[in-house]
This record gives C-alpha cells, sequence and structure tokens, in this order.
C-alpha cells in the first residue's frame, strides 16, 4: 500500500523570471512568501505543497554562476 508522504521532500523547478512565477501563484490564491537571496547566487522561494511537501522555485541572478 502506498505510504503517507515524507515531511523532507521537496521538488525544485528552476525558471527565468521568479517575480513572475510569484505573481501569477499569488493571483490563483496562492500564499506566497518572499524570496530568500542565497550566497551561491540564486533567488529562491519555498511553498508548502498541500500533501505538506516543499516545492521550491529558483532562478539564479547570474547564469554564469550556474552549479
Amino acid at each position: 500500500p502506498p505510504r503517507a508522504a515524507s515531511a523532507r521532500g521537496s521538488l525544485a523547478f528552476e525558471g527565468d523570471d521568479l517575480d513572475a512565477a510569484r505573481r501569477r501563484l499569488a493571483a490563483a490564491g496562492t500564499e506566497v512568501p518572499a524570496p530568500h537571496d542565497h550566497a551561491e547566487g540564486f533567488r529562491e522561494v519555498v511553498l508548502a505543497a498541500p500533501d505538506g511537501n516543499r516545492i521550491r522555485l529558483f532562478h539564479w541572478a547570474d547564469p554564469a554562476t550556474r552549479r
């Protein structure tokens, strides 16, 4: 039988325009937190999925810094 989803699971999506994605989600009624800037050079928003897993949206400030 299927097991319950782990609270530690996450799925990340890279995009070109994090602010546009945030606006689109907010317009659809999703509560969207402010983005975090990471020392590695990317901005990220972490959302909670209905099943308790995390969904990460991010984009690199400078594509040359992608790892």
